[in-house]
């Protein structure tokens, strides 16, 4: 746990985060089971289960992936209210 807290530092730093308390709280959650699902996914790599390796690149990785596709995806006309 304190790995990631370290990297979760260090991403905020590297992208110039910053948050109130607990907004801080609810994003590493969503950061933590980023990474976690990154890891998982690259250790299936290794073991020859997954085509591809991932990774935490980017300023992304504190979002889940509703906030993602809200923030970042194109949205076409028949999407929009």
């Amino acid at each position: 746990h304190k790995d990631i807290e370290n990297h979760w530092n260090s991403y905020k730093k590297i992208y110039s985060l910053k948050f109130g308390h607990h907004e801080d709280k609810k994003r590493f959650e969503i950061y933590k089971q980023n990474y976690l699902k990154v890891i998982k996914h690259n250790l299936e790599f290794a073991e020859n289960k997954q085509t591809f390796e991932v990774g935490l690149d980017g300023p992304f990785a504190h979002l889940n992936h509703s906030e993602f596709i809200e923030e970042y995806l194109m949205k076409f006309p028949s999407d929009l209210k």
